[in-house]
C-alpha cells in the first residue's frame, strides 16, 4: 500500500451495499437533473447497474465514479529497470460522525453503465440523421410490449409490464450508409453529445 495514504491499518472497508449507497448519492449530486436506476447484484465479484435515460452521456458516468473504483494500478520499475505493475486499494477521507477525519475503502466491485434513450430523443436523432443522409427514416419500436403482445400476460412475463415504454429498438431496414448501419449512426450520435 502507497505509503501516502495515513494510518492504512485503520481503513475499514465499506460493503457492497453501502459503496452502493454511496455511488447513488454521489450520481444523484453529480446530475441532478437525470433519473438513475441503480441495482446492485452480489455476485461474485458485485455488479453495480447504472441505468438511466437520456442525460449524460457514458464517458462523464464514468468519470463520475472514478473515485469509486476501489482497485488502482501503479506502474514501476525494478532494480533492473524493467516496468512492473502494483496493485493497492484507494483510501477515501471521511469526516466520521464525531466530527473526526477517518478512512474508508470503498468495496471492490464491478460498474455496469446501462444507458438507453427515450421514445422523443430516438425520434429526434433518427429523423435528424435520415434527412442528412437523404435515407427513409427507420422504425422505433417499444421491444417489452412486443413481448407482452406476442407471449400474453403470464406469470413468468407480468415483471416486464413496468419495463413498458422504457426501452425501443431501432429498426432500420438494413439501411448502411458508409458501411456503417443506420441504427449504430444514431446511436453513436447520441452518445457522443456531451449532455441531453
Amino acid at each position: 500500500m502507497p505509503q501516502h495514504i495515513p494510518f492504512p491499518e485503520l481503513t475499514p472497508t465499506l460493503s457492497p451495499k453501502e459503496t452502493a449507497e454511496c455511488v447513488k448519492r454521489e450520481i444523484v449530486r453529480a446530475f441532478p437533473r437525470t433519473a438513475f436506476e441503480i441495482v446492485l447484484r452480489e455476485t461474485k465479484p458485485p455488479v453495480l447497474t447504472v441505468r438511466w435515460w437520456d442525460g449524460p452521456n457514458r464517458t462523464l458516468v464514468d468519470t463520475a465514479l472514478e473515485d469509486f473504483r476501489s482497485r488502482k494500478w501503479e506502474w514501476q520499475r525494478d532494480a533492473n529497470g524493467d516496468l512492473y505493475s502494483e496493485e493497492w486499494r484507494e483510501a477515501h477521507t471521511v469526516v466520521e460522525t464525531s466530527g473526526l477525519l477517518g478512512y474508508r475503502m470503498y468495496f471492490d466491485m464491478t460498474f455496469e453503465l446501462d444507458r438507453h434513450f427515450t421514445l422523443l430523443t430516438l425520434m429526434q436523432a433518427a429523423k435528424r440523421l435520415s434527412e442528412q443522409h437523404g435515407v427513409a427514416m427507420p422504425e422505433i419500436r417499444d421491444t417489452v410490449a412486443e413481448l407482452l403482445a406476442e407471449y400474453g400476460s403470464m406469470p413468468d412475463t407480468e415483471h416486464l409490464r413496468a419495463a413498458l415504454g422504457k426501452f425501443y429498438e431501432i429498426d432500420d431496414g438494413g439501411t448502411v450508409i458508409g458501411g456503417v448501419p443506420l441504427q449504430t449512426l444514431i446511436l453513436n450520435d447520441l452518445e457522443f453529445l456531451p449532455f441531453l
